[in-house]
């Protein structure tokens, strides 16, 4: 579901992105990013078998939160989990950045 309202905010053009690298947190294998443009995109993620899945697709990948810490990014999409605490951590995690 989420995919597909990124993907309709994008073609629409409500949702502009931003001159550089675009972060997706935690979205699950199999969500469709294609609206994203690959080349600026990296994925953060902690679960190892997204995160072959992602790889695997070609996709970069980032399994170091501290990475993401100190990288500057043009913006973030949080794709949210339902775990509570997990989506309060991507949430807070998501204030580094601009929100979109």
């Amino acid at each position: 579901m989420a995919d597909a309202r990124l993907t309709t905010a994008i073609e629409s053009g409500a949702l502009v992105l931003p001159e550089g690298e675009i972060l997706a947190l935690r979205p699950a294998a199999g969500t469709d990013l294609s609206a994203l443009p690959r080349d600026r995109t990296r994925i953060l993620h902690g679960f190892r078998p997204d995160i072959d899945a992602w790889e695997a697709q070609g996709w970069t990948v980032s399994e170091a939160e501290a990475e993401a810490e100190t990288d500057p990014a043009g913006a973030a999409v949080v794709f949210v989990p339902r775990s509570k605490p997990l989506a309060r951590a991507c949430w807070r995690r998501r204030r580094r950045w601009p929100l979109w």
